[in-house]
Parts: C-alpha cells; structure tokens; sequence
C-alpha cells in the first residue's frame, strides 16, 4: 500500500510533464544505497564500505537522465534476495508505459549473461563490460578492428565496442550501431542520476528508526518531492524562457517552503 500510495503521486507529476516524452529519451537504472550502522536484518545488503560501514539499504530506481527531464519514473526495494534480471525487467516495462526508450544506460552491477540476453532483442541497452580475462583479450581484437562480436559464458552475444581515451581502453557491451565516441557521450549521461542522488539526498528525512517501513517512507518521499521540484523549474522556465541549463527553483528554498509547511501545520507547535 505504501509503494502504491507513492506511485501513484509520482504517476501524477509525471502526466503533467508528460509534453517533455513525446520524444525518446535516454534513461538509467542504478541502485541507490543508503548507509546502514544497525545490526544486520534480512532486507540490509552488502557493498563496498563507505562512510564507515559495508552494510545498506538498497533501491533500485529508472530515471530519465536527459538534462531538464531528470525524473525518476519507479523505485524498487532490493534485499540479499532480488533478482538483479527481474528488477530490470519490471523497472523497464514500468518506464514504457509512458516514454519512449531511446537507450538505457546501466553500470557494471548489470553485467550479466541473463540481463543482456532479455535485452538484445527488447530495448537499445549500453552497459561497460566487466575486465575479466576474455574481456582484456577481446577489448585489444576490437581496438584494432574498431568493434567484435563477444560471446558471454552463457551463450548470449552483443557488440563489443571500445572507447580509447589517455591511453585507457574502456569496453562496451550494446546492441545499438552508435560509433565508439558516441557511446562514450551517451554514457557520459548516466552521471546524471549520481546528481539525481545528491539532490535527492537534501530531500531525504532524517530518520533512526530501524523499521524498514519508516526508511522506505522517506526515500520514496524524497523521490515524490524531487519530481515536484523538476516539474516546478520546469514550469518556471517554461513561464521566463530562462535557459534550460539554469534552475530558477533552488533546492534549499523548495525545502525552506516544505520546513514552513510542516512547522506550521504541527500540532507541536
């Protein structure tokens, strides 16, 4: 109840920016974690340590990573037990119901024979390729022929292409035909929802319960008041004709206003 609750809030921001999907649009699937410093429950994963602690709550969110469009259209709960292949797919088929999929743009964590597999024949994907040995030995054939078909362990194929830059070879796994400088510009916006994160993290309560109820409530109602705010400078630019690089509606005063609310709708006060 309390994801539908949710969604359907961000379902409705979404219509109202609906205007900005007519076109396809480039989006990204990661994992948000959260740091964790309690005892370790069932739902709490395991990750590279970060400000002190190897242990966190993990979601995965889809988002738009287009600049001025950076809506984040769901968000999933991961514990140790999530299918890394079904998360994708139900975040995926989630997002086409109301855009259009130019590419989807995924980190090392999706590397996967199963995943790229659902992919091939389904959405434009790009995803780095994990440097295990094949992969070294395949990145030099590609460098020199300028891209190679790559078979994975479990039999699925897709175009290996590399992008050279200070000497460094980065490997690629896609389907599409994008030239190696294009791919590399395409990925380059999948740093977009790393900024999605930091800003949404403003926006997240301050919490030390140890209900995974309670933390859930919080992230995804930084999700709902993050959307609001892309939707407002939206609407703001739309109304000054302000260049769409700049934000009008800064994140500290939309937080100002929501402090403002709060205060003054408590019953504490």
């Amino acid at each position: 109840m309390l994801e539908l609750g949710f969604q359907k809030v961000i379902q409705s921001l979404i219509d109202k920016a609906k205007f900005l999907f007519e076109k396809e649009v480039v989006i990204a699937i990661d994992y948000n974690l959260l740091e964790w410093y309690g005892e370790e429950l069932p739902y709490i994963i395991k990750s590279k340590p970060r400000k002190g602690t190897d242990k966190f709550i993990a979601f995965a969110t889809v988002a738009i990573v287009e600049n001025g469009k950076r809506f984040t259209l769901r968000v999933l709960p991961v514990t140790p037990f999530s299918d890394k292949k079904e998360i994708v797919k139900e975040l995926l088929e989630y997002a086409m119901k109301f855009i259009k999929v130019k590419v989807v743009l995924m980190d090392r964590a999706f590397y996967s024979g199963e995943i790229i597999e659902m992919l091939n024949n389904w959405v434009p994907f790009i995803i780095p390729a994990v440097n295990n040995n094949k992969v070294k030995e395949y990145k030099e054939i590609a460098r020199r022929r300028g891209e190679v078909e790559y078979e994975m362990s479990n039999g699925t194929k897709y175009r290996m292409v590399v992008y050279e830059k200070d000497d460094k070879v980065y490997p690629f796994a896609t389907n599409t035909d994008y030239t190696p400088e294009t791919i590399h510009e395409s990925y380059r916006k999948r740093f977009g929802i790393e900024t999605q994160y930091r800003i949404k993290n403003k926006f997240l309560g301050r919490t030390c319960s140890k209900e995974y109820s309670v933390r859930y409530f919080f992230f995804l109602l930084a999700i709902c008041i993050y959307n609001l705010w892309i939707l407002l400078n939206i609407i703001e630019r739309g109304k000054d004709g302000l260049d769409p690089d700049k934000i009008p509606i800064k994140v500290d005063r939309l937080v100002h206003l929501i402090r403002k609310i709060i205060f003054f709708n408590s019953p504490y006060r």
